[in-house]
């Protein structure tokens, strides 16, 4: 009693209007995902009181929680007709849109879904007299805007999110809008500052966030290149760069990532650290990228053996399913028919580390990033530009497994080429004169040594 009356007094001095026990019965049963108990509120809500614009929020909000989207949708769109500025069914509308539309699981490695509904709830939400604040909505609706590169859209929806509640995903927004503003202005210094600024403070409040370590590490490859050149790298920057790239892949970065773009980190930072010359570095991060891909290379490598009715033994975390595509651990079911499975991304990543592997000197990773190239090359072998990629690493492939005295494979790839003419042994003596170590057959070692303090 002593509770009701102070609760009563409360809202009195908030000069709220009394609430029914229906409705703070239901809003508790909410939190707890109880659908049944909600329902069973709301109709004696409906029988005692009538209907109202708190009791459909209060539906779309369980059927939201329960991935029931046309039941949210309905409710949701009868509490708009009662009220046309209520806030707070618009940002769920918007929630319902995010949902609906899987934006939970986006990754940089993933097919951009569609986004235009979700966004104009938010911003009607957040234009209202009486917003409804709610945290998850700024930062739902500047993940899609950087997704969608609307960094500066991004920049305000986030600075407005830093004062109200800030957090170290929120500065990390922040940092990541302005380091892409700054790249799309030719490496503007100011937005660098600015970024650099953010992730100080969402350092501060996380320090164990492998992002941010990440994100830090970009900047200062960015700074370590006055105007994008290479020529004159100031070390001091370049080594905080390896520093932080160290700290993040300590901490686990990986793919997954609270605001991703078309881009992860993890692949600008090899290419990155690629351009100044830090190769051990940018395998280690391209090499990660690959191991936290969606899909792996390792799984698209056996999906196309599969296709092929190649014989070999499937790893025990590979299965085959009834239409004889190979299925991850994770439930993902690959289709090396289908273009986005093969992952642009990911078909990247290995033209990166096979580069990468064979100026360190590591041929037999070298080789087995090119085979995979190699392989999704020849799927689509009537493309234009995919003949130019294919013929090139098949030159490239050649030298390097000759190199690990494998002539029977590099026979193989030669009769691809067309019998050409090849200098055995140039890619390999290349990369020797760029690593500094003469050119001998690799063990595989040499990678696995450098990346293993990392």
């Amino acid at each position: 009693r002593t509770a009701i009356k102070q609760m009563l007094t409360a809202e009195k001095k908030a000069a709220t209007g009394k609430k029914s026990p229906y409705l703070r019965a239901a809003g508790f049963c909410v939190e707890l995902y109880a659908t049944q108990l909600v329902e069973r509120a709301m109709t004696q809500e409906l029988m005692k009181n009538g209907d109202s614009e708190e009791l459909r929020v209060m539906l779309g909000r369980i059927y939201l929680h329960n991935a029931q989207y046309e039941k949210c949708r309905q409710h949701l769109n009868d509490a708009l007709s009662k009220d046309k500025k209520c806030a707070v069914a618009m940002t769920l509308l918007g929630h319902c849109a995010y949902m609906e539309a899987d934006w939970q699981r986006y990754r940089c490695d993933r097919v951009l879904p569609p986004y235009k509904e979700a966004v104009q709830y938010y911003e009607k939400a957040l234009q209202q007299k009486s917003p409804n604040i709610e945290m998850l909505q700024y930062i739902r609706l500047a993940r899609i805007q950087i997704a969608a590169r609307k960094y500066q859209e991004a920049t305000d929806v986030l600075h407005r999110a830093c004062k109200l509640q800030p957090s170290a995903t929120t500065w990390l927004g922040v940092a990541i809008c302005h380091f892409h503003l700054g790249q799309l202005q030719s490496n503007n210094a100011k937005h660098f500052e600015i970024a650099e600024e953010a992730l100080q403070e969402a350092a501060i409040l996380d320090s164990q966030n492998a992002e941010v370590w990440g994100l830090s590490c970009l900047i200062s490859l960015a700074q370590s290149m006055p105007g994008g050149k290479v020529e004159n790298v100031y070390q001091p920057k370049a080594e905080e760069a390896v520093t932080s790239l160290r700290q993040a892949l300590l901490l686990g970065l990986s793919l997954s990532e609270s605001f991703p773009t078309q881009a992860s980190i993890l692949e600008q930072a090899g290419m990155m650290m690629n351009k100044v010359s830090r190769f051990a570095e940018s395998a280690a991060a391209i090499r990660r990228a690959l191991d936290t891909a969606e899909v792996t290379a390792e799984a698209m490598h056996y999906a196309l053996k599969v296709e092929a009715g190649d014989a070999f033994t499937m790893p025990d975390h590979l299965t085959v399913n009834k239409e004889g595509l190979v299925v991850m651990q994770d439930g993902t079911v690959i289709n090396p028919n289908n273009r986005d499975a093969c992952n642009n991304q990911l078909f990247n990543l290995c033209k990166i580390h096979g580069d990468t592997s064979e100026l360190l000197n590591d041929m037999v990773s070298a080789a087995n990033s090119y085979q995979k190239v190699i392989e999704v090359l020849q799927k689509n072998p009537n493309n234009p530009s995919n003949k130019t990629d294919l013929d090139l690493y098949l030159k490239k492939i050649v030298p390097v497994l000759e190199t690990l005295g494998k002539s029977k494979e590099a026979a193989k790839y030669k009769k691809l080429r067309g019998n050409e003419a090849y200098t055995p042994g140039r890619t390999s003596s290349a990369a020797s004169q760029k690593s500094g170590t003469a050119s001998k057959p690799a063990t595989g070692k040499t990678l696995k040594s450098t990346t293993g303090s990392h």
